[in-house]
């Protein structure tokens, strides 16, 4: 999981780099096309793609570095996903607020992924897989 969403802040960037570049050189923000071209912006998680409470099981500690993790991770969704909503509301531009929107969005499901996975740890006390990323296997 943590793996994918750095992969996915990599994309994020490597968008803005370009966007940085489009401004200073023409003063103006990518189209969507324009930034899809340079990296992929995830859509959203949903909680359709969580597994079920009844695939809950396992062993975990209640003071597992696992939990202090996931909270600094939570943490820093939530202020990438409000960084990128305020950022959007005081956009006056079409295209840059269409994207700082979207990269929001991605966030905020960033941060439903954290905290539902958060919440799984503390009831079952294993690690859960989202359909879109796989945990490798432990043979």
């Amino acid at each position: 999981m943590f793996s994918w969403l750095a992969s996915e802040e990599m994309g994020h960037i490597k968008i803005l780099e370009k966007q940085w570049e489009k401004v200073k050189e023409e003063g103006m923000w990518l189209s969507e096309e324009g930034y899809c071209s340079y990296g992929d912006i995830s859509n959203p998680i949903e909680c359709t793609e969580f597994p079920s409470a009844s695939e809950a099981k396992g062993e975990l500690k209640e003071d597992a570095p696992e939990l202090e993790i996931l909270k600094e991770a939570i943490a820093a969704e939530r202020q990438a996903t409000s960084f990128y909503a305020d950022l959007a509301k005081n956009t006056s531009d079409p295209s840059g607020k269409a994207m700082l929107e979207k990269l929001s969005r991605v966030e905020q499901g960033h941060l439903d992924l954290l905290e539902e996975e958060h919440e799984w740890l503390r009831r079952s006390k294993e690690f859960f897989t989202v359909h879109r990323f796989t945990l490798p296997s432990s043979a």
